[in-house]
């Protein structure tokens, strides 16, 4: 069940069943593209 909430501050918020996503190559890279510069130095 996936779930997609707009709270007020402006930031949209997802949720679903991470356990059986099994992402293709294409999804992991348009997911790390996603990654703002700040945060990605952070986790790599």
């Amino acid at each position: 069940i996936a779930k997609i909430v707009k709270p007020p501050w402006g930031l949209i918020v997802g949720a679903f069943r991470y356990g059986s996503w099994t992402p293709t190559r294409s999804e992991w890279l348009y997911a790390a593209r996603c990654i703002q510069r700040e945060e990605n130095e952070r986790i790599v």
